[in-house]
C-alpha cells in the first residue's frame, strides 16, 4: 500500500512537471516569436525608408482585397488598383506622386520593351542578376514590377509643328484598354524571367498603374533607354527589390539561399 501511494505521489509530481515545462515552453515560443517579429521590423526599418515601407504595405493590403475579382481573367495577379494613385500621394513625401523618384533608394533594374517585342535584351538580363539576385533574401524580401498602364503623353505632340499639320495621334493613348493589355504583356515577360531565375511566385507582386516619368528621375544611365531599345521611357518595366515589409506581410519564415 506504502508503494502504491509512493508510485502515485511520484506520478502527480511527474505529472506536474511536465505541466510546468508545458507552460514553460509555450512562453518561450511567445517569446520567440515577439523576437523574430522585431527582427523583421528591424530589418524593414533598416533596409527601406519609411515612405516605401507605406506605400508596399497599403498597395499590398488594397490589391488583397481586390485580387478575387481579376481571378481567371488576364490581368489575374497583377495589381490594378486604383487606389495605387492614391496611397503614391499619401507616401510620396512631395506630394506629387513620383513613383521612380519615391523608389529610387530601392536596388532595381530596369528593361525596355516594346510593342511586340517578345524578348528581353540580354545586358539588362544580367544586370538584374548581378544588382538584385546574389545577396541573401530575408524574410521581408520581395521583388516588385511595375508597368506604366499609360501611354507615353509627349509621343505625337510636336510632330508636324510649325508646319501648318497636326500632330498625328498616339494610337496608345487613344486606346486605354490597349496600352492596358500592352502593360500586363511586358510585365508578365519580366515575371517569367524572375520564375525561371529561381524565384518564388508568393514573392514577386506586380503593380500596372499610371505614373508621370520625368528624366530628371533617373539618377543612373542604367536607368535611361539605350541604344537599340525603345526610345520610349513608358515602355519600361522596373524591378525594384524591396527588402522590408510591414504587418500584415510580415511572416514567420526562416531566411532562404539566394
Amino acid at each position: 500500500m506504502a508503494r502504491w501511494g509512493a508510485g502515485l505521489l511520484c506520478l502527480t509530481l511527474v505529472s506536474c512537471g511536465v505541466e510546468r515545462l508545458e507552460k514553460r515552453i509555450e512562453g518561450l515560443e511567445g517569446s520567440v516569436r515577439d523576437l523574430h517579429r522585431e527582427l523583421q521590423l528591424t530589418w524593414a526599418n533598416a533596409l527601406c525608408s519609411g515612405d516605401v515601407q507605406q506605400l508596399i504595405e497599403r498597395v499590398s493590403q488594397s490589391c488583397a482585397a481586390a485580387a478575387e475579382a481579376e481571378r481567371n481573367t488576364r490581368f489575374e495577379g497583377v495589381c490594378r488598383e486604383s487606389d495605387i494613385g492614391r496611397h503614391l500621394l499619401d507616401a510620396d513625401p512631395r506630394g506629387q506622386g513620383r513613383f521612380l523618384s519615391l523608389m529610387n533608394s530601392q536596388r532595381h533594374s530596369v528593361f525596355y520593351i516594346a510593342p511586340g517585342q517578345n524578348s528581353l535584351v540580354p545586358r539588362r538580363v544580367e544586370k538584374l542578376k548581378t544588382r538584385l539576385l546574389p545577396q541573401r533574401r530575408l524574410p521581408t524580401t520581395k521583388f516588385l514590377i511595375a508597368s506604366n498602364s499609360a501611354s507615353n503623353p509627349l509621343v505625337g505632340r510636336d510632330k508636324g509643328k510649325g508646319k501648318g499639320k497636326a500632330a498625328p495621334p498616339n494610337p496608345e493613348k487613344a486606346n486605354p484598354e490597349k496600352t492596358m493589355e500592352e502593360g500586363a504583356r511586358r510585365i508578365e515577360l519580366v515575371n517569367n524571367l524572375l520564375l525561371e531565375l529561381g524565384i518564388p511566385k508568393s514573392l514577386i507582386l506586380r503593380w500596372l498603374f499610371s505614373f508621370p516619368i520625368d528624366n530628371a528621375e533617373f539618377q543612373r544611365e542604367d536607368d535611361k533607354t539605350a541604344i537599340g531599345e525603345t526610345d520610349d521611357p513608358y515602355s519600361g518595366v522596373w524591378v525594384f527589390r524591396v527588402d522590408c515589409a510591414e504587418p500584415p506581410l510580415l511572416t514567420p519564415v526562416t531566411p532562404d539561399g539566394p
